[in-house]
């Protein structure tokens, strides 16, 4: 049976994943910066990874309750995530994603 790329995109949740299934988070920049994780998601469509990929198609920016889900969201998958895959965009700061990497130097 051929494995293949199983992909998560915030607020969603993997549903029966194989028992060993190794998986990548893609941290990098969002606002204001080009849909880098659709390159890198097709880069990797025939591989047996997990892609863990917070960008989404349709942020609701208005609902109050969508950023605290996107930060849980986003943390519960770094921390579960085997690697992380960083992009940091030119022209733009990104302090999140320094946090992010800040955050897996030290683990």
């Amino acid at each position: 049976m051929e494995e293949k790329m199983i992909y998560v995109e915030a607020p969603n949740e993997e549903e029966n994943l194989p028992i060993n299934a190794r998986s990548i988070f893609l941290a990098g920049g969002i606002t204001n910066c080009p849909d880098w994780q659709d390159f890198v998601r097709a880069s990797l469509i025939s591989t047996p990874l997990v892609v863990y990929n917070p960008r989404r198609k349709d942020f609701p920016i208005d609902d109050p309750s969508a950023t605290e889900q996107q930060i849980r969201w986003e943390h519960q998958k770094l921390m579960k995530a085997h690697a992380v895959l960083f992009w940091f965009s030119r022209g733009s700061q990104n302090p999140i994603v320094l946090f992010e990497y800040g955050k897996e130097l030290g683990r």
